[in-house]
């Protein structure tokens, strides 16, 4: 699903001006994340998966609850902020919606602002849900 969020984020990247989307992963050095080296530079983190049993039959068959979570990242200056900031937010949070991830019953798009020093760091929480039958 990172890869549909990132070709999503390229194709709109004139709608994300002035960030940066960028290929590489959001690694971290001795607990300082890159995304604070490079800020306007929008990071997109891997997959995680979970999986539990959303209801169970007597003939071993039933169904999986599978939630996929994909983290993006961005850092900016704190004290001034970038132009069109709530724009650039939408059309990343309208990342949940493109038509290359299928299968999904659900799909959300979280986004929390935190201050690191005179920093801002902006997450979006991709999750997508979907039912696996045995």
């Amino acid at each position: 699903m990172r890869t549909a969020i990132l070709d999503y984020l390229k194709a709109n990247k004139r709608y994300l001006t002035p960030l940066i989307v960028s290929d590489h992963l959001p690694w971290e050095d001795n607990g300082a994340r890159i995304s604070h080296h490079n800020k306007k530079h929008l990071y997109v983190d891997l997959d995680q998966v979970q999986q539990a049993a959303a209801f169970d039959t007597l003939n071993y068959k039933g169904g999986i609850d599978e939630t996929t979570v994909v983290r993006a990242y961005f850092v900016t200056d704190a004290k001034q902020t970038i132009p069109n900031f709530e724009t650039i937010l939408q059309v990343i949070k309208d990342a949940r919606l493109t038509t290359d991830i299928t299968g999904v019953i659900q799909r959300t798009c979280q986004v929390t602002n935190v201050f690191v020093g005179d920093l801002v760091e902006t997450e979006f929480e991709f999750s997508f849900r979907k039912l696996i039958n045995n």
